[in-house]
């Protein structure tokens, strides 16, 4: 079994987020939890995370490549699990705000009839608690584990093995860089923060005590909720080093 890396982190919200549920009429309402906790899907944080890494790579969100670490849609009744799982960040601020636009036909330029609709999102500073986990292992039966005597660098499975922690601190590069997240962000809001530093956690889950602590964890994650633990990583956000993000990525994805 591969090690399992996971991403946590205080995130915060400089101009607010619009964590919407879709839209009811002309309204686009933000999406709660089951303890009416305002909440960003963490569905909706793993597609923005596909879309960034696609672009970065050169490749279409639903490429195999892509496909390989976020899943891919299930076709006759055969789909691929992610192998990058993102937790619901849970918002700390309860309070709403609502805005009012104007729809505008993006073809004409001109304001649609009719088109006036509203937007709730939580103000600006709004901050939670983000949480990825990279499982390298997920959707691959016992029986499929490849052999120490099989596994070689110049493989598929010896290249995925060894760039699951790279692929783990590709995405944090862009975390750190900043993503636009939720509804409206093109009307300026939903530009994502780190609060203080990304953590890494290493789970070997070739040991009794790695697989213990990894669903202990699992289990408080889903009990108490996030909790940022973890070794500081230090990335830098200069353009050469997102530049080799980029180039590591592309080299060694592997379909």
């Amino acid at each position: 079994m591969k090690p399992i890396y996971k991403l946590t982190a205080r995130i915060t919200f400089p101009e607010g987020v619009a964590p919407g549920m879709g839209n009811s009429s002309n309204r686009q309402m933000i999406a709660k939890n089951g303890k009416d906790e305002i909440l960003l899907r963490g569905s909706a944080l793993a597609g923005v995370l596909r879309h960034t890494y696609a672009r970065a790579i050169n490749k279409k969100p639903d490429d195999e490549d892509v496909c390989h670490w976020f899943g891919c849609p299930q076709e006759e009744d055969i789909g691929k699990e992610a192998l990058v799982q993102v937790a619901d960040l849970v918002l700390e601020s309860q309070a709403v705000s609502e805005r009012t636009h104007n729809l505008i036909n993006r073809h004409t330029g001109a304001v649609v009839d009719k088109g006036l609709f509203s937007i709730e999102a939580v103000p600006p500073g709004s901050s939670g608690k983000l949480s990825i986990t990279v499982n390298p292992n997920a959707g691959r039966p016992p029986s499929e584990e490849p052999t120490p005597e099989t596994l070689k660098n110049d493989t598929p499975e010896g290249l995925i093995m060894n760039d699951t922690k790279e692929f783990t601190t590709l995405l944090a590069g862009y975390i750190t860089d900043g993503l636009l997240v939720g509804g409206s962000s093109n009307r300026g809001i939903g530009r994502m923060e780190v609060d203080g530093k990304l953590h890494l956690q290493a789970f070997a889950m070739d040991q009794l005590d790695g697989i213990a602590t990894f669903l202990d964890a699992q289990y408080r994650e889903r009990r108490d909720g996030i909790t940022v633990k973890g070794d500081t990583l230090n990335l830098s956000t200069s353009a050469d080093e997102k530049m080799s993000w980029s180039e590591t990525a592309w080299k060694r994805t592997i379909c």
